[in-house]
């Protein structure tokens, strides 16, 4: 059997060499989200609905009404998330006529959750 034929050059057979890795992507972190909105048909499921289009692992969902306000309600949402969907989610909810206030997420991995938030 004849040998395989190599190729002239080093760099040619460099091409041929696998390529490294990719890197990995930036690990997701847990965030706390709290959106207060108008309590009408429909409204809670288009903010979940928001979430959910972007893929993103809902690990705990609650909604209730808002102390501070009997004409709205409040959801609660712990996501696990990049932080590239977690500003762009924010910025879903914003634009949305149910949504009266988007609350500033807070990085459960990073912070505890009794630290200050800004709003």
């Amino acid at each position: 059997m004849p040998a395989p034929i190599l190729s002239q050059s080093p760099a040619a057979d460099a091409r041929l060499q696998p390529a490294a890795p990719a890197p990995a992507p930036p690990a997701a972190s847990r965030y706390r989200f709290e959106v207060r909105y108008h309590n009408r048909q429909g409204a809670l499921m288009r903010l979940l609905g928001a979430a959910s289009r972007r893929g993103l692992d809902f690990e705990a969902v609650r909604a209730d009404a808002d102390p501070r306000d009997p004409g709205l309600h409040r959801l609660t949402l712990v996501l696990r998330a990049g932080a590239q969907h977690v500003a762009q989610i924010c910025r879903d909810w914003r634009v949305m006529v149910d949504a009266a206030e988007v609350l500033q997420p807070l990085d459960l991995d990073r912070e505890p959750e009794s630290a200050p938030r800004t709003i």
